[in-house]
């Protein structure tokens, strides 16, 4: 027997939108549409946080500080458009004064930088040929550090717009709420050359960007009764984008 269609059930919400008084008034203010599903909770004041560092190839950049934004539920989805192709630089405005999320991640102890982003109003894919604005060009071509020096006197100056085009958000989303702590790490095997190197993979989970030191040991392992250590081990320094 054919399905017999209720509205109630299988209307959808355009439907209902053409003419809400008159929807209600035909079938009641009762409505649970069984085609839908809820996937998940979504908070108007929902939060996120991503991490702006210079462009690994940047010349220009010539400096490791980096930087933080907030987004909110509506900037966050038109970013992940935007870095569905690529790198995402982005335009903003500016303040002067702190904020406990916008930290230098590349300096030790990850200082608070004396400025941070009211707004992020747009979002480009990384052109290493980025114009700057005609006249000034100190909102594109000042760094964090620069505008932290007087960060009023900056603004007064240049004012509050700031398109930092040697900067790039890498895409992974911080949670400075989350604490850091080191997940895993684990190696054990006969090393050698070409397709027998060792490979190691560790884990950092957290909230924030770390720089983490590699240390690879080889000859002095003899002392401890290790026969034939590697003979030419080196020492890694690595960023977490």
């Amino acid at each position: 027997m054919p399905q017999v269609v209720s509205p109630t059930y299988d209307a959808n919400p355009s439907d209902i939108a053409a003419n809400p008084e008159q929807w209600i008034r035909d079938n009641g203010d009762a409505y649970t549409p069984r085609r839908y599903a809820i996937h998940r909770e979504i908070r108007e004041s929902e939060r996120f946080y991503y991490w702006a560092t210079p462009y690994p190839d940047d010349r220009r950049a010539n400096r490791f500080e980096s930087f933080v934004i907030e987004l909110d539920l509506g900037k966050k989805v038109q970013f992940d458009q935007v870095f569905a192709k690529g790198l995402v630089m982005i335009e903003g405005q500016i303040a002067a004064g702190s904020v406990s999320y916008n930290k230098n991640y590349h300096a030790p102890g990850q200082p608070v930088w004396n400025w941070h982003f009211t707004s992020v109003d747009k979002f480009y894919n990384y052109d290493p040929g980025a114009s700057c604005f005609i006249g000034d060009p100190a909102p594109c071509e000042s760094h964090p550090s620069e505008i932290a020096a007087d960060a009023e006197q900056w603004i007064s100056q240049h004012g509050r717009r700031y398109f930092p085009t040697n900067y790039v958000i890498l895409g992974p989303v911080i949670d400075p709420g989350k604490r850091d702590a080191v997940a895993n790490v684990s190696n054990r095997g006969m090393t050698g050359a070409g397709e027998k190197t060792v490979i190691t993979g560790f884990i950092i989970t957290g909230g924030e960007p770390r720089t983490v030191v590699l240390r690879a040991i080889g000859p002095s392992m003899s002392a401890s009764g290790v026969q034939q250590p590697g003979s030419g081990p080196e020492a890694y320094r690595a960023s977490r984008f």
